[in-house]
């Protein structure tokens, strides 16, 4: 079913190649009822992007529960930088199947040596108590350039951003960080408009997987614009170690989502960001806090 629905999105609809070759890379193979293989792009970088690695584990684990569970939250931990030109194992374990509530922990293999660990956790919806913070207020979506267009002129800066994988269509909302490096601006948050460049299907799967795959692209900008350094300008070492996102409302990820995120700590060469995705109407569907490794190494 889930395989189905992605031909019947990338048949039937006009998609960027690059989200053509994304939903393509979530359709796992099967190797056994728990255990699933997973490829790269063509388009890599030095090793195994971790939005890939959450957003394929997503797939796996979603396979394993039934649809009437939705996805509420995954929290995951990133123990070797993947090898870009072997595929991904991902074996399922089957912590619990309650009445509302189920529990999985996917975890990610090449050579038999495990490369990212993923706890899953499926809920029923229920009412209860509802709050949430408002959305910042920034330019719609519409109104901004292009993420090509903040390329023009920096290309000899972002070569690794420029050659990557692009299957989201993203408008910052504030300068990104290469451009602000040459305004001497600090900025302790960033915002930026995401939505899959095409139309998906009606799969909440896909939806939570895109979204984790995105989630993973601009959290750690707002440690290094907080001190007004920039990627490809800077000598600055990036390494994810951790990743977790809850899932609070139904969402469309083909729809605008507005991402703001912010850095509360660095210190001790980690860096601390969270972030929100709100609709464009305004509601908050989905929290991300992601910690890294973070070292600068100022040029002489």
């Amino acid at each position: 079913m889930f395989i189905e629905s992605v031909k019947r999105t990338i048949s039937l609809t006009a998609v960027n190649s690059d989200l053509e070759t994304l939903l393509g890379l979530l359709e796992l193979e099967e190797l056994s009822e728990d255990s699933f293989l997973g490829h790269h792009p063509e388009k890599v970088m030095s090793r195994t992007f971790g939005g890939q690695l959450i957003a394929q584990g997503i797939v796996a684990a979603s396979r394993t529960v039934g649809a009437n569970r939705p996805l509420h939250c995954v929290n995951a931990h990133f123990i070797r930088g993947g090898d870009v030109k072997a595929p991904i194992e991902y074996r399922v374990d089957r912590h619990r199947d309650g009445r509302a509530i189920a529990n999985r922990v996917v975890t990610g293999y090449q050579d038999d040596n495990e490369v990212f660990t993923m706890l899953a956790a499926f809920q029923d919806t229920g009412k209860g108590l509802e709050h949430s913070i408002d959305r910042p207020e920034v330019e719609d979506p519409e109104t901004l350039p292009t993420l090509a267009d903040h390329f023009v002129g920096y290309e000899d800066v972002v070569p690794t951003f420029i050659s990557a994988l692009r299957p989201i269509d993203m408008r910052y909302a504030n300068a990104p960080a290469w451009v602000m490096k040459g305004t001497g601006e600090q900025l302790a948050h960033n915002r930026v408009w995401m939505r899959a460049d095409g139309a998906l299907p009606d799969n909440a799967t896909i939806h939570a997987a895109l979204l984790a795959y995105s989630s993973d692209t601009t959290i750690l900008d707002s440690i290094i614009t907080r001190h007004g350094l920039s990627w490809g300008h800077d000598r600055v070492l990036a390494a994810t170690l951790n990743h977790s996102i809850w899932f609070h409302r139904p969402f469309r990820f083909d729809d605008w989502a507005l991402y703001s995120t912010q850095s509360p700590v660095a210190t001790g060469s980690r860096g601390l960001s969270t972030g929100h995705f709100f609709s464009h109407s305004g509601e908050l569907f989905a929290t991300t806090v992601q910690e890294g490794v973070i070292r600068h190494y100022p040029r002489r």
